[in-house]
C-alpha cells in the first residue's frame, strides 16, 4: 500500500516537473537569439517536459484509479455476500417442530 501511495505521489511530482520544464524550454526557444540551434535545444527540451508530464499524469492516474477500485471490489463483495445470505435464508425450508 506505501508503494502505491508513494507511486501516486511521483506521478504528481512528474506532473508539476513536466509543465515547468515545458514552460522552460518555451521560454528558452522563444529567447532573443538569432541561432536555430538554440531555438531547437529548447524546443527539444519544452518536448522532454510535455513528456513528463504526460508519464507522471498517466501514473497519477493509474494508481488513483487502482485506490478507488479497490475499494469499490472489497465494497462490491461484501454486497454479493450479503446478497446471497438472503436468497440463502428465503429459499431455506421452514424448520420443523
Amino acid at each position: 500500500m506505501k508503494r502505491d501511495r508513494m507511486l501516486l505521489v511521483v506521478g504528481a511530482v512528474l506532473m508539476a516537473l513536466g509543465i515547468v520544464v515545458a514552460i522552460y524550454g518555451y521560454a528558452l526557444s522563444h529567447a532573443a537569439t538569432n541561432d536555430q540551434r538554440q531555438q531547437l535545444d529548447g524546443i527539444t527540451v519544452g518536448l522532454i517536459g510535455v513528456a513528463v508530464s504526460v508519464v507522471g499524469g498517466a501514473m497519477f492516474l493509474r494508481y488513483s484509479i487502482a485506490q478507488f477500485l479497490r475499494f469499490w471490489l472489497a465494497r462490491f463483495v461484501y454486497e454479493q455476500q450479503a446478497q446471497t445470505d438472503r436468497v440463502v435464508e428465503a429459499i431455506k425450508p421452514p424448520a420443523e417442530n
